[in-house]
């Protein structure tokens, strides 16, 4: 065994141990199939595993019909996937605080899914099993096979990201766009995801070795760098970006150049922020804690609508759709960090529509930071509108540019396009020279 499950090792006795029927003790799985590698990720695999039981489960939810294995073995990959990915097992490191963080009654947030089994290695090697957000109750399974459905009609839920419109990738085939209100999805995941930021808001226990209950907490993203640590990573990762986007994404930017909204604007944008703006010193400065005005929190880090999923209201069921909420998913990034950078981010991402975004992107972030003012949380006096929307306009362009430097490597044509568009209008919108000073 590689210290992890994997796939091939995967047997009854193992998932009767970590899955159980909490409404019925004499419940078995006696049979599972492996399903076909998920989209979804740059992990190894994530594969859909179908369960089945001893007895009718009669629509129980006490008990998954089917359960997602996601793994990724450091061992079998190249110097090269497990550098990309070796920070990857910090979604292990999440479900089990959060576990252990419910039994006293916080972190209760409805939107993280169910797991049943999570390990990692210090290699890097990690598996999960988790909640299939797509399963069916045995009455659901019975009532498509009469009314022969189609498949696509049998998920539950979908990516946030095909409801706005799926980005740069294409519309997806026989999929009802007009059922979805983008206003109403923006809206619900950042009042969602305010919960974590309000809970940990200012909150310096998650700054310290052990936090207040115990709990180590040095796992999470940016806690080097948020205690004054990690300046030669911190180096070694600016040098890769900055050799990036000079070798991979100007070459591009310049034969694409007639594609891309103010090239000119960009390309400057990003000159400045590495040349003069993105240095530790300036990192350490802005993240001083001692500074009522510097925000942070626990972030999700990559929160984007490919991270999210959203009730199918293309669903067809006995029951009708599936309750009004969302998923959000992926947790391998969860850190430190200004929690507006999280919220432009998901805006930048999935705002394909420009017009949208400069109608809509005031008012929703407002929305947003009511939710953070009604909590108690957070000073009104410290924290105002104005200035939030500022670090917004900040965080999203800086963290859009880090973002854009290492896509460049993954993308092309007009994929690479859509990318740097987003960033580049976002610029022109939010940009002043005064932006990435002190404020």
């Amino acid at each position: 065994m590689t210290g992890v499950i994997s796939k091939e090792e995967i047997t009854l006795d193992f998932l009767n141990s970590v899955i159980k029927d909490s409404n019925d003790s004499s419940s078995k799985i006696i049979e599972f199939t492996c399903g076909n590698p998920l989209e979804g990720g740059f992990v190894g695999y994530i594969i859909k595993l179908s369960l089945k039981w001893n007895n009718d489960n009669k629509g129980q939810s006490s008990r998954p019909n089917s359960v997602i294995f996601k793994c990724f073995v450091a061992e079998l990959c190249d110097e090269k996937k497990l550098s990309a990915l070796k920070h990857s097992h910090r979604e292990v490191d999440f479900y089990n605080y959060r576990e252990l963080m419910n039994s006293h009654g916080k972190m209760m947030y409805s939107f993280v899914p169910k797991t049943y089994y999570r390990n990692k290695t210090p290699s890097g090697s990690f598996a999960i099993i988790m909640q299939d957000l797509s399963e069916l109750t045995n009455e659901e399974i019975k009532e498509f096979e009469k009314q022969d459905e189609q498949t696509s009609f049998q998920k539950k839920y979908i990516t946030a990201c095909k409801a706005l419109g799926n980005q740069c990738w294409g519309l997806p085939q026989d999929f009802n766009l007009s059922l979805y209100d983008p206003y109403k999805i923006f809206e619900d995941c950042f009042l969602e995801t305010s919960k974590l930021h309000i809970e940990y808001f200012r909150d310096s226990s998650i700054l310290k070795e052990k936090n207040s209950d115990g709990v180590d907490m040095t796992w999470l993203k940016n806690f080097n760098v948020y205690n004054g640590e990690g300046k030669e990573k911190w180096m070694e990762s600016k040098e890769y970006l900055v050799s990036t986007w000079k070798n991979i994404a100007l070459p591009k930017i310049a034969a694409l150049k007639d594609s891309i909204n103010n090239s000119d604007l960009l390309i400057k944008v990003v000159e400045e922020f590495y040349s003069n703006y993105y240095t530790w010193e300036n990192q350490l400065k802005r993240i001083d804690i001692s500074n009522p005005k510097t925000s942070f929190t626990l972030t999700h880090g990559d929160f984007h609508a490919g991270n999210v999923m959203v009730p199918n209201l293309q669903y067809k069921s006995v029951s009708g759709v599936p309750e009004k909420t969302f998923y959000l998913l992926d947790w391998s990034e969860i850190g430190i960090n200004c929690p507006f950078a999280d919220v432009a981010q998901f805006i930048i991402s999935n705002c394909n529509n420009v017009e949208f975004r400069r109608a809509n992107e005031e008012k929703l972030f407002k929305s947003y930071w009511n939710s953070l003012i009604e909590s108690g949380k957070v000073n009104i006096e410290h924290f105002p509108f104005e200035y939030c929307f500022k670090l917004y306009k900040r965080g999203g362009i800086e963290r859009w540019i880090v973002l854009d430097s290492m896509m460049s490597t993954m993308v092309d044509g007009d994929h690479f396009v859509f990318f740097m568009n987003q960033l580049s209008n976002f610029i022109i919108d939010h940009y002043n020279p005064s932006l990435f000073q002190p404020f």
